[in-house]
């Protein structure tokens, strides 16, 4: 019988909170969501690599998501519009 990792799933009160800030396209939470889709895409496809565009986003909030995801222990490099990502 195949297990359920519930640990990729946020709980509903915080998907709550993230529908409550005060100004959601300002903020990294966009980002963060390309960010999570390509890295369970890539997992799914049982690859240890993902790339995705920052287009768009201004470099804070970038640097910001580039420092939370070094602390998630995840391999970051940055270049041009670029991230990619390993684990």
């Amino acid at each position: 019988m195949a297990t359920t990792n519930v640990g990729i799933l946020i709980p509903a009160t915080t998907a709550h909170e993230l529908t409550n800030v005060n100004d959601v396209t300002a903020s990294d939470i966009p980002l963060q969501g390309v960010i999570a889709g390509d890295i369970l895409t890539a997992v799914a496809a049982g690859l240890f690599t993902t790339s995705a565009s920052v287009t768009g986003y201004n470099s804070l909030q970038v640097q910001s998501l580039i420092n939370a995801l070094n602390g998630l222990g995840y391999g970051v490099s940055y270049s041009g519009h670029t991230i990619t990502l390993t684990w």
